[in-house]
């Protein structure tokens, strides 16, 4: 509707989902539910002060997923070849 903001938690895809949507005038983001009693009417156009916005730049569930996976093991890599330091002796 007209003048309203909404926040989106979750994943970015689903964002970008909703602002396409949104942008291209639709009410519902997946297929309207069917309704024999109401004639088809096309979608409005999107409201004329509609301008592009930043979406969140982060990675979606998935790929954060394999970010972490690889920061783990890059990790664990990291302290298998480190040097083990042993003390010096006095004497």
């Amino acid at each position: 509707t007209k003048g309203q903001v909404a926040i989106l938690h979750g994943d970015i895809e689903v964002a970008r989902k909703c602002f396409d949507t949104a942008t291209k005038g639709h009410t519902y983001i997946d297929k309207a539910p069917s309704s024999a009693k109401k004639p088809k009417t096309a979608p409005q156009p999107p409201a004329p002060n509609v301008s592009s916005m930043d979406l969140d730049s982060r990675y979606s569930k998935k790929e954060h997923k394999e970010k972490n996976k690889f920061r783990k093991e890059k990790k664990e890599m990291d302290e298998a070849s480190k040097e083990i330091q042993r003390p010096i002796p006095d004497g």
